[in-house]
């Protein structure tokens, strides 16, 4: 199996049968992580960076709210906002916009669910949701930590068995302290520690299928 073979849930995708939230006499299917599910994530991160800009347009002399806009274009086109950025971080992780992980899955379904949507939903049928969520987050960020910048580095070095066993050691303690950050956070608290569990398990295969059989040369 390569290493770009993606968790069964994003193999799924939109073909799989998804969680399903009843409210407000409608269906809301939660749907299974795809790339375009980061892309929709990385779009609300950027929407949520732009209106703390432009709230500040009355608050500021115009040449200066000028200039702020003006870096915040460039800082959008250089990708400072793409996953994993510390950028996308700080508004991704932050506890008042968990709804984004929603909407971003329901979007897979929904394409016109709106920010209120999700943030209702997270409200008013908070079981539910959690249930739905806890059935395709773990998946959704596996596919998110696939592609951390770290753990790239990782797997193109051991795919050119360029490590030692002390190396090895090393980065993958580092990954776990990355693993170990992220669970005690808020970031879906309730089944923090399921997505914790299952990205080291999915990482754990994943490294193991890069590295080089054990009698291979150096």
């Amino acid at each position: 199996m390569s290493d770009e073979t993606p968790p069964i849930g994003v193999m799924l995708g939109a073909a799989g049968g998804c969680p399903e939230v009843e409210f407000k006499g409608k269906t809301w299917k939660v749907g299974h992580p795809t790339q375009t599910t980061k892309a929709t994530l990385e779009r609300l991160v950027v929407a949520k960076a732009t209106r703390e800009i432009t709230a500040l347009k009355q608050d500021l002399p115009p040449n200066e709210y000028a200039e702020m806009f003006e870096g915040h274009r460039k800082a959008v086109s250089a990708g400072k906002f793409k996953t994993w950025s510390e950028d996308w971080q700080a508004i991704a992780f932050a506890p008042e916009n968990l709804h984004f992980i929603l909407l971003s899955l329901l979007r897979e379904n929904h394409p016109e669910a709106s920010e209120r949507d999700a943030k209702d939903l997270f409200t008013s049928a908070k079981e539910d949701v959690e249930i739905a969520l806890a059935q395709v987050v773990p998946d959704f960020f596996t596919l998110l930590y696939r592609e951390h910048p770290q753990i790239k580095m990782y797997l193109s070095a051991l795919k050119e068995n360029r490590l030692t066993e002390e190396q090895k050691t090393l980065v993958q303690t580092a990954i776990a302290a990355l693993l170990e950050k992220f669970s005690s956070t808020a970031v879906m608290p309730g089944i923090a520690g399921t997505i914790s569990s299952k990205v080291s398990s999915s990482l754990a295969k994943l490294f193991a299928e890069a590295s080089p059989p054990t009698n291979a040369p150096s």
